[in-house]
C-alpha cells in the first residue's frame, strides 16, 4: 500500500522538524513523508531525501488545518491508500505505520486505525496519564491513520468535531464528522509520542510545571443564565472545538458534588466575605476542582476553563470583583418561553425559589425595595409560571445593574437564532479580545446540533421546544392571566426592552 504522512508546520524549530523527519524515515514499512509549511518555510528541508516540501504563501492561524488539508489533498490526488497525521512536535514509533497496515489488512472492512499516545515529560519519561484523561476520549489528529473509506469525512477536518458512532472502547472524534458508521480499529501500545507541553496536564498528575510548559489562561468563561434559557446549547457552542476544561453548574444543589454550597439564587455584596466561597472558585477557575456530576469532564489537556450555571447571576458580581480577568456572558432568552419551557419540567426546579430571594434582606435592600409590594404579591398568587418570570427578571435586572458593558457580554437567544454566525463572531472577540486573531465561528452543523440538556419529544414523559422550532410557542402554552402578571412584572423592573416583540432583544 502506498502510505503518506502528512505533517503541518510553522515556527518550529529545526531540531524538532528533525526528529519528526527522523521518526518517519525509521519506519519499518515504506512510507512518503509530505511537510506542508504554513506561511514559514525552512528552505533546509529542501535538501532532505525523500521528503515531499509544499509551502504555503500566508500562515493561516488555524491549529494546522489547512496544510494538513493541504497534504492530504495532494496525497488522495495522488491515490495514496493510506494517510496518517503528524503534528510537527510528535514522533513515530519505528513500527507505527507496519502495525497499522498489519491491523488494515486483517480487516478489510476498516476505514481507520487509531493508535495510542503516549506523553513524555521532557526527560524521555512517560508522565501518568490513563488514555490521556481527555474529554469523551479526545484523541489527537496525530492519533488518526486514515484508509480510503474515511477520506470523504476528512474534508472538513479543520472545522470543528462532533462524536462520530463508536467501534470500540472509546468515543472516536472527527473534526464535522458526519453520521456513516466509519468502522476503527486500535492499537493498545502507543505508537505516537510527544513531549508534554502544557501545564495543565502537569497540574492533573500533582507535578509543577516546567518553565516552558504553556500556561493556563487566567481569563476563565462563565456563562450566566436562567434554566431552559439555551446556556447548555451556549456553553456548548463556545467549547465546540473541545479545547477548554468545562464545568457544567459546580452551583447547581441537585447533584451531590465536592465544593462549597451556596444555595439558590445567593446573592452576595460587593463587600461581604465568604472566605470558603472564594476559595472554591479559585479552584474551579483555576482547573484545580474535580467535577462529581460529569467525570468525564476531567480532562488533563486544556487552556482555559469555562464553567455555566443557572444559580450563580446574583453572586457573579461579587465574584468578578475577586477574580477580574473572568470573562462572564449572561444568556437571556425571553422570560415567557424560559416560564413555558420549564412548565415541562417542573420537577426539576423548586416552586420556592421566590421567597428564597425574598429572604434574602441584603438582596432585597440593594435592588428590590421598591418591588417589594409586587413581588410579594406574586409568591401568594403561587402561580408556577408567574413566579419564573418574576425570579427571571430578578436574576437579570441585577447583574445588568451591577456590571459595565466592559465586564459583561449580554447575549440574546434569539439574536443567537436569528443569526448565529454574527452573534458568535462578536462573543469570541469579546472572550479573546487581546488576540490577534478572531476565534473561529462553529460550522452551522455545529450551531444546530441540540444542546445535551434538549428534553426531546416523547410520548413517555415531558417535551421541550428543540431549538430549531420557533420561540412564540410560549403563548399557545401560557393563559392570558399568567402573560398580562408577566408583563407587568417586566413594567415594574424596567425590564421591557428585553421582550419587545415578543422576543428577546440585548440593546446596542
Amino acid at each position: 500500500m502506498k502510505v503518506a504522512v502528512i505533517t503541518p508546520y510553522h515556527n518550529e524549530s529545526r531540531s524538532t522538524l528533525q526528529r519528526v523527519i527522523g521518526s518517519v524515515q525509521e519506519q519499518t514499512a515504506p512510507v512518503d513523508h509530505f511537510l506542508v509549511a504554513d506561511g514559514t518555510r525552512q528552505a533546509w528541508i529542501d535538501e532532505v531525501p525523500g521528503i515531499r516540501h509544499v509551502h504555503l504563501d500566508r500562515a493561516h492561524s488555524d491549529y494546522g488545518a489547512t496544510p494538513r488539508m493541504t497534504g492530504f489533498l495532494l496525497a488522495t490526488a495522488e491515490t495514496y491508500q493510506a494517510i496518517a497525521f503528524l503534528d510537527a512536535d510528535h514522533w513515530l514509533g519505528p513500527d507505527h505505520v507496519a502495525r497499522c497496515l498489519a491491523i488494515a489488512a486483517d480487516n478489510e472492512n476498516l476505514d481507520f486505525v487509531i493508535p495510542r499516545r503516549q506523553v513524555l515529560r521532557a526527560d524521555g519519561s512517560p508522565l501518568p496519564l490513563e488514555d490521556e484523561e481527555i474529554d469523551e476520549g479526545f484523541i489527537d489528529t496525530s492519533c488518526h491513520f486514515l484508509l480510503p473509506g474515511a477520506y470523504s469525512a476528512v474534508a472538513t477536518w479543520g472545522t470543528a468535531r462532533k462524536p462520530a458512532p463508536r467501534n470500540g472502547p472509546r468515543h472516536i472524534f472527527l473534526y464535522n464528522l458526519a453520521s456513516e458508521p466509519y468502522r476503527a480499529a486500535w492499537i493498545d501500545e502507543p505508537t505516537v509520542f510527544t513531549t508534554c507541553r502544557w501545564a495543565s496536564v502537569y497540574h492533573h498528575v500533582g507535578e509543577t510545571p516546567p518553565p516552558e510548559a504553556s500556561p493556563i489562561s487566567r481569563r476563565p468563561i462563565w456563562v450566566l443564565g436562567d434554566g431552559r434559557s439555551g446556556t447548555t446549547w451556549l456553553f456548548e457552542l463556545i467549547n465546540y472545538h473541545y479545547r477548554y476544561r468545562a464545568f457544567f453548574e459546580p452551583f447547581n444543589p441537585g447533584p451531590s458534588k465536592p465544593g462549597v454550597e451556596v444555595g439558590l439564587h445567593r446573592y452576595l455584596h460587593p463587600e461581604e466575605s465568604h472566605r470558603d466561597l472564594e476559595k472554591h472558585l479559585a479552584d474551579i477557575f483555576s482547573g484545580r476542582f474535580n467535577e462529581a456530576r460529569r467525570p468525564n469532564a476531567r480532562s488533563a489537556l486544556y487552556h482555559r476553563v469555562l464553567l455555566k450555571d443557572i444559580y450563580a447571576n446574583l453572586f457573579a458580581h461579587w465574584a468578578h470583583q475577586r477574580f477580574p480577568d473572568v470573562k462572564i456572558v449572561l444568556l437571556i432568552r425571553n422570560p415567557f418561553a424560559v416560564a413555558a419551557s420549564k412548565l415541562n419540567v417542573q420537577h426539576w426546579f423548586p416552586k420556592s425559589d421566590l421567597d428564597l430571594i425574598l429572604s434574602q434582606e441584603r438582596l432585597v435592600a440593594d435592588h428590590l425595595r421598591e418591588h417589594l409590594p409586587l413581588l410579594h404579591k406574586v409568591a401568594r398568587k403561587n402561580d408556577f409560571v408567574i413566579n419564573k418570570i418574576a425570579i427571571w427578571a430578578v436574576i437579570n435586572s441585577v447583574p445588568l445593574q451591577q456590571f459595565g458593558t466592559d465586564a459583561l457580554h449580554a447575549v440574546g437567544y434569539e439574536d443567537l437564532m436569528e443569526n448565529p454566525p454574527e452573534v458568535l463572531k462578536r462573543l469570541f472577540a469579546f472572550l479573546d479580545d487581546d488576540q490577534a486573531t478572531v476565534t473561529t465561528v462553529p460550522s452551522q452543523q455545529i450551531i444546530d446540533r441540540p444542546s445535551s440538556s434538549t428534553v426531546h419529544r416523547s410520548t413517555e414523559g415531558p417535551e421541550q421546544i428543540l431549538p430549531s422550532e420557533k420561540p412564540e410557542k410560549w403563548e399557545l402554552v401560557l393563559t392570558r392571566e399568567q402573560i398580562r402578571w408577566g408583563e407587568r412584572i417586566l413594567q415594574s423592573i424596567h425590564l421591557p426592552q428585553f421582550y419587545s416583540d415578543r422576543t428577546t432583544k440585548i440593546p446596542d
